[in-house]
Order: structure tokens, then C-alpha cells, then sequence
């Protein structure tokens, strides 16, 4: 599968749109997969009757709607609550028409029970209205499209929570003058009124000017973004997850992080976040081994000022495992890379081990020519303008590819890495693009150095099939579940730790080799890792979950 236009994951399945086509995958106990049948799949089926035109699709915990370029909108699976809008609460295992919603529809939306759309401008709702989340002036669930009180023209957004379920249904939109209103539950102020009233019509969200033109909604979280590139939440904050040091819930909109314009980058580690702004980097979270850089070790709610990193940052990476309280991170500052936090093992590189810096220090012998730096559980890498990668930290299983097991304090050379573009580290295997090679090293338990064993290797290996024609790289970082992922002449592969389906490969069982994604043959642009070994592919900007 190429080209991919947009995707969504339900629960514990996913659907996209490719190359006009719905396909989706994984359960169908509800026949959410639209293929006529209720047998999961661990590869994309196609959905009857959408193989052309679709332009958009969204889905709920389990149903799935469709945007047809007709203007037209089809769902199919559960249909409990009368999210289809259909006109009755029957289950269906392949597409049916949205009663009423025969031409003009530009946007879909899905929650737990219930799914919303603009159509000609106007925003519609239907389904569960338990909370008063169709915004329709009642509390009664509708098996048809509703109008949203007050948004009946030059709607530009409209989005739902994830989790409509009491407590969590809420909606939002942006009218025509680029206001945002939000409807539904209220109980954590997640609709920005000033209130923990629970409203079944649209009210303004206070405090916010400007236009608006995106909002987004989680299920006790609201934010929205303004068309000078600042965005807003509010809600719950009960985790200090906006970084604006406030925590419960907060009704009206702060602006998250406090970082205003001139973002150009965020990294996330373990519990804490750093962003590059205006060429500055700040952090904020959990800071028990210093890894925020500000010279202390309490944790912060609100982003502050790495040390001696005012200006000249281009990169960020951070490290970190949460079961062992090992964070740190690492920077790209004019050249010369820098670390600080914990240094258990000598990750920091400064050839010094033990306790932690609060505060950057310098990367020996990496003081100019510095690309771009990878920073993982307990040890990190570098690219260099000269092509070499160099690595340094525990060496437990080669991961620092210098034909030792010896932990270093120091950057070393990973052996025969002559051309080197890009470098991916797991919690203590690495692979990188070398020459357009693909290169592995390190622990190989699972099969994730895709030489077609289960041997370590304390030098770079080739994973079969990987010689040439590498572009993207991407591998996980949990050590007992890894997993490695690259782009082969746009073509997606992956390989190692395979449970629960998450190598995409139509199999559950361990790969050895580089192993063939279903449906991702060609045209792929490039792939991302996350922790504990989910991964996600992007062929033209989009990310379909393989695997859970």
C-alpha cells in the first residue's frame, strides 16, 4: 500500500485511504473492516464498494465512516447507538449511506458512539447524546443527522473526543468568523466556558482571539490553533501535560508550554519534553537525574532554559527507560555535540561515569563537525560531517558497533561506517544508512540485525536484502521487543520481535530478515519508531499503526 492520503486507528483496528481506495485491518468482530466479513485480519482488506473516490476517513471505538468526493458519507461495523445516521441502530459489515448527507460533505469526524461532519458548511451530528454531544439542544441520542445549534454556515473544523463516553463526549468546531465552540461534557472544563457545565449547544470558548483554524479534541483535553501559529488548551491538566504549571483541570485556554512562536523542533524522552525555539532549547518534566539541563534536579511544569544552550541548537535526542530511572539527553549546538543527565554508565560522554550533570557538558573530541546526535536508554551515537558514526556508553552487547564489549566512557568508532546519512539506536542494538547501505550492531535476540540469525554482532552487519537503495531507517528501543524497520527503494521492511502483528507483515511470529510490509511496496517515503517497539510507516505524510 502507497500513497496513503490519511488514516485513523479505532480500537484495535485501522483504516486509510489509498490511492483513492478504504482499506482497513486488524479486529472485525463488528465487521469494522467493511469487507463483508467478521474474521480479523492482520493485513488491509478492501471496503466493499470504496474502491475510488474516498477522500477521507475517520473511525470510532467501532465503526468507520468514509468521505466520498461526491460529498456523500458511507460507515459501516457498529452501529448501537445510531452512529451510522442511518436511521436505525442495525449493524452493518460493509458501507451504508448517512441519511439526509446527499451532496456537500467536506469533513468527518468519529467518537466512541457517535460521528459529526461539515456539510455545505453546516455542522452535523449523530448518534449517543447522552452528554449533549450531537449540540443539537437536547440530550437525545438521533439515528440521523442533526444541525449543530448556531453552526449552520462557513463552518471551517470540527473535531470529537476519541472517548465520547459519559464524562469524556465532547466536540468543537471553528465558525465562520474563526471562533472556536465547543459542546458536550464538561466535568474537567474541557469546554473552555469558565464552567464544569455539561452544555448540549455550542459555547464560546473564553479568552480566545484571533481566527482559529484547527481544533483538536482528546477525551478530557481541548486545543486549538490560531493562524499565527499559536495554539491553545484547556481541560484537564491533572499530568501537567500543557507545561503551563498548572495542574487539575482548567477551564479556560492557556497557552500550552509557554513557548509561544519560533518552535521549530520538540523531542519527547521518558516523562519529559524538550523544544528548540528561536535556536534556544527548553525543557520541561521529570528531571530526577537532571536530564532538563537547568543546573537541578525538580521537576518542572513549565519549559525552562537548558544551561548554556541559549542559541545555535539545530538537534535534539533523549534517553530514557522509566523502569530503571535512566534519562538523559543530547543536543547539536553549532557543530558540537553536548549531553547531560544521568552518566550511570558513561553516556554523557564527558569520560566520567556515575551520578548525573544537571547542566551540558561537553562530548570529548565532539566539539565541530557534529550532524545530528541519537541518545537512547544508556548510551548515544553521533553522525559525522566526515561520514563516521561514533558511539559511546554501555557496550553491554556491541551496541557501539567497535568490535568490544566494553563500555566506553568516550565517543569510539563504529567500525567500516564510512558514509554515513542517519543512525537509529534501540535500548542496545543500532542500525544507520551508510553509503545507502543499511548497517546493524549490537544485541540481536530477536532477529532484529536482519542477518538471518540470532547471534549478536559487535561490528555493523548487512541485513539481507538491505546493500542498497536505503533511505529511511527506524528501529525501537525496548530491548526483550525489538524491532528494525527500513526503506528500500521505497519499499517498507521489518524485521525482529513480531507479536501481536506490530512487523505489519501478516504474521505475528519473530523475523530473522528483513521481512516485506504488506501493501507497502513501493513509494514509501520514509518511517518513524516510537518506544516499546510500536512502529509506524509514512508513505506521503501520513502514519497507519502496524501492529499495537
Amino acid at each position: 500500500m502507497t500513497d496513503i492520503d490519511t488514516s485513523e486507528a479505532g480500537y484495535g483496528f485501522t483504516c486509510a485511504v489509498h490511492l483513492g481506495a478504504a482499506k482497513c485491518w486488524g479486529g472485525n468482530f463488528y465487521g469494522q473492516l467493511g469487507n463483508n466479513s467478521t474474521v480479523n485480519s492482520r493485513t488491509p482488506v478492501s471496503v466493499v464498494g470504496l474502491s475510488s473516490g474516498v477522500i477521507g476517513i475517520t473511525t470510532g471505538e467501532h465503526h468507520a465512516c468514509a468521505l466520498i468526493s461526491d460529498g456523500t458519507i458511507k460507515c459501516w461495523g457498529r452501529n448501537d447507538r445510531g452512529q451510522f445516521g442511518d436511521g436505525t441502530t442495525t449493524d452493518s459489515l460493509i458501507p451504508v449511506s448517512v441519511s439526509g448527507i446527499l451532496d456537500g460533505a467536506t469533513k468527518i469526524t468519529a467518537g466512541r458512539y457517535n460521528t459529526c461532519a461539515i456539510v455545505s458548511g453546516r455542522a452535523k451530528c449523530w448518534g449517543s447524546n447522552g452528554s449533549g454531544q450531537l449540540g443539537d439542544g437536547t440530550n437525545t441520542q438521533s439515528l440521523v443527522p442533526v444541525d449543530v445549534l448556531g453552526l449552520t454556515s462557513g463552518v471551517v473544523d470540527v473535531a470529537i473526543s476519541s472517548d465520547s463516553s459519559i464524562g469524556y463526549a465532547v466536540a468543537c468546531a471553528i465558525d465562520s468568523l474563526g471562533a472556536v465552540r465547543c459542546w458536550g461534557s464538561n466535568a474537567e472544563g474541557q469546554l473552555g466556558d469558565g464552567t464544569i457545565l455539561n452544555r448540549n449547544s455550542p459555547v464560546y470558548v473564553q479568552g480566545l482571539t484571533g481566527q482559529f483554524i484547527q481544533v483538536s479534541v482528546s477525551p478530557g483535553t481541548a486545543c486549538a490553533l490560531r493562524n499565527d501559529g499559536k495554539s491553545y488548551c484547556w481541560g484537564d491538566w491533572t499530568s501537567g501535560q500543557a507545561g503551563n504549571n498548572k495542574a487539575g483541570f482548567n477551564n479556560h485556554p492557556q497557552e500550552p508550554l509557554g513557548l509561544g512562536s519560533g518552535v521549530t523542533s520538540f523531542g519527547a524522552g521518558n516523562g519529559f519534553g524538550c523544544a528548540i525555539q528561536s535556536g534556544a532549547l527548553k525543557c520541561w518534566g521529570s528531571n530526577s537525574s537532571g536530564q532538563l539541563g537547568n543546573g537541578a534536579t525538580a521537576g518542572q511544569s513549565t519549559p525552562v532554559q537548558v544551561v548554556g544552550l541559549t542559541s545555535g541548537v539545530t538537534q535534539v535526542s533523549q534517553g530514557g527507560d522509566t523502569a530503571h530511572f535512566s534519562q538523559h539527553s543530547c543536543a547539536v549546538i553549532n557543530g558540537a555535540a553536548k549531553c547531560w543527565g544521568n552518566n550511570s554508565v558513561g553516556q554523557l560522554g564527558n569520560g566520567a561515569q556515575g551520578g548525573y550533570s544537571s547542566t551540558p557538558v561537553q562530548v570529548v573530541g565532539l566539539t565541530s563537525g557534529v550532524l545530528s546526535v541519537a541518545a537512547t536508554f544508556q548510551y548515544s551515537c553521533a553522525v559525522l560531517v566526515n561520514g563516521g558514526i561514533k558511539c559511546w556508553g554501555d557496550n553491554s552487547y556491541g551496541q557501539l558497533g567497535n568490535n568490544s564489549t566494553i563500555d566506553s566512557l568516550v565517543p569510539v568508532v563504529v567500525v567500516g561506517i564510512l558514509n554515513a546519512t542517519d543512525v537509529a539506536v534501540g535500548a542496545d542494538h543500532a542500525c544507520a544508512i551508510d553509503g545507502g547501505a543499511m548497517k546493524c550492531w549490537g544485541n540481536n535476540n530477536a532477529g532484529q540485525l536482519g542477518d538471518n540469525s540470532l547471534i549478536s554482532s559487535l561490528i555493523p552487519v548487512v541485513p539481507i536484502g538491505m546493500e542498497s537503495g536505503v533511505s529511511a531507517i527506524a528501529i525501537s528501543s525496548y530491548s526483550t521487543e525489538s524491532t528494525s524497520c527500513g526503506v528500500v527503494n521505497g519499499s517498507a521492511k521489518c524485521w525482529g520481535y513480531g507479536m501481536a502483528g506490530r512487523l505489519g507483515t501478516g504474521s505475528t511470529a519473530n523475523q530473522r530478515v528483513p521481512t516485506q510490509v504488506v501493501g507497502f511496496t513501493s513509494g514509501v517515503k520514509k518511517n518513524i519508531n516510537v518506544k516499546c517497539a510500536r512502529v509506524f510507516i509514512d508513505p506521503g505524510g501520513s502514519y497507519p499503526l502496524l501492529g499495537r
